[in-house]
């Protein structure tokens, strides 16, 4: 019935409207026909009696026909469309509706869907740890929101470094302290300054680091005043020194060549000294020879105490007194004089040749200063190893005068002895900076006792230098 309600004349369809396979009774598509408005003019029956303008004929009729097939086929295309592009219910299950649950306690964070069931997210905040604690074991305790514990024994990956000392060396453990009071830090070691103070005539700074005491020395041209001071730790660094003990090094420790310069030396210095010895010796003999022919007593010449120049004085005096009475003398002069003298002549052991007795006790002293210098040889040796250099030093002084012979092999870039706490001994010091000679890179030695090293980057050869220079 209603397939024959909507039956136009001009156009069966073929099959009804919206079918399963999307197409319409004429074969259109309609899921790929865009849906359009359309606009329907009323016709606004009359009835025959009232007017004939709205016959009952195949103009209206169709016109309402085409009407009923638009709205029927733009149905089919709405309905198409809304099938294919509508939410599925079955997704709509899976939307999330309204804010999260969070759960502080716990960590666990809750999502509720559309169909009623839930997704959690645990974070785990009861495994976040709390606190830390360490003991002096080196063993870490990490604890937990939840009372759980966790261990790590640090000091298991930490080795243990003991430093041995030798017959040669000693080391000595120290820190890094703040020094921003003091302008200058002078000198640096390991212990209290050894003799320190009474060795430098000037206003100076000495800082050990194994206590963190600073001792300043003041002078006042007279006598030094010491005060100390403690330091406060700066930084958490430990600084292990290795030092070499004193009257340690041996032959045996000093390379076959260095040790034959050495032994060259010393040789040169004990012949030197016999030689010293002798002349001092002969110049002994000399000043008593000497005694005799001036004034006699010395026991090195028969018959001196009669045979010499006082004697011959006086009896030149006696001969010129009687002469002198007798009114025949016109001059005296003695064998070492040009020209005679007249009126009271003092004859002198050198107008006749002969040492006076204050020459006689002037190299007599003399003598024995270089007696005394003699005796006063000494020598030590001092091993630098410090960042791009190695040097060996030996120290030789007799009396006041110090000779210095080095030999230094250059790794690298200028460095000093006082980051590394190396000095010269104090009794070796030089009373002014002394530059050794004969080297390409300069070796310093400056009065403070610092070693100055110098040198450039790229370098690796051995060399040697001397100086001589009085010591404070």
């Amino acid at each position: 019935m209603v397939e024959k309600r909507y039956k136009r004349d001009r156009e069966r369809p073929t099959g009804r409207p919206g079918r399963a396979d999307g197409t319409l009774g004429m074969g259109k598509d309609v899921r790929k026909m865009p849906y359009q408005k359309y606009v329907y003019s009323r016709i606004n029956w009359l009835n025959k009696s009232d007017s004939p303008i709205t016959p009952l004929g195949k103009t209206n009729l169709n016109k309402m026909d085409s009407a009923i097939y638009n709205i029927v086929e733009n149905l089919d295309v709405v309905q198409s469309n809304l099938s294919s592009g509508k939410f599925d219910k079955a997704d709509a299950g899976k939307v999330i509706v309204g804010m999260p649950s969070w759960n502080a306690s716990t960590g666990i964070l809750s999502f509720q869907f559309y169909d009623g069931t839930t997704f959690q997210v645990d974070f785990n905040v009861e495994k976040i740890p709390v606190s830390f604690t360490m003991d002096s074991a080196g063993v870490i305790t990490m604890t937990t929101s939840d009372g759980t514990q966790w261990t790590a024994n640090i000091g298991d990956v930490v080795p243990d470094y003991t430093f041995d000392d030798s017959e040669t060396i000693a080391f000595a453990k120290g820190y890094d302290w703040d020094t921003s009071q003091y302008s200058q830090i002078d000198a640096y070691g390991y212990g209290p300054p050894d003799n320190w103070a009474a060795s430098e005539n000037k206003d100076r700074v000495y800082l050990d680091r194994s206590s963190g005491i600073a001792y300043a020395c003041a002078y006042d041209g007279k006598k030094y005043f010491l005060a100390t001071a403690q330091l406060q730790r700066a930084g958490k660094n430990v600084r292990i020194c290795g030092e070499v003990r004193k009257g340690s090094i041996t032959g045996e420790h000093l390379r076959p060549d260095y040790l034959a310069d050495v032994s060259a030396q010393a040789g040169n210095a004990a012949a030197s000294a016999n030689a010293a010895s002798d002349s001092a010796d002969d110049a002994d003999f000399d000043a008593k020879l000497s005694q005799s022919y001036a004034v006699g007593g010395s026991g090195v010449r028969q018959g001196e105490d009669s045979d010499n120049a006082k004697k011959y004085k006086e009896l030149c005096q006696d001969i010129y007194d009687n002469f002198q009475q007798s009114g025949n003398v016109t001059g005296v002069k003695g064998a070492e004089e040009d020209a005679f003298r007249h009126g009271n002549v003092n004859i002198t052991p050198e107008n006749i040749g002969a040492f006076s007795a204050q020459k006689g006790n002037a190299l007599e002293n003399a003598i024995n200063k270089i007696s005394a210098d003699l005796g006063a040889i000494c020598c030590d040796a001092v091993n630098v190893t410090i960042p791009n250099h190695d040097a060996e030093l030996i120290f030789i002084k007799l009396g006041k005068r110090c000779l210095v012979m080095a030999r230094h092999h250059v790794k690298g870039a200028a460095w000093d002895t006082a980051s590394s706490g190396i000095y010269i001994p104090a009794e070796y010091r030089p009373g002014s900076t002394k530059y050794l000679s004969g080297t390409k890179y300069a070796i310093v030695l400056y009065d403070s006792g610092v070693i100055g090293l110098w040198g450039e980057a790229g370098a690796d050869l051995w060399e040697s230098g001397t100086v001589v220079y009085s010591v404070n």
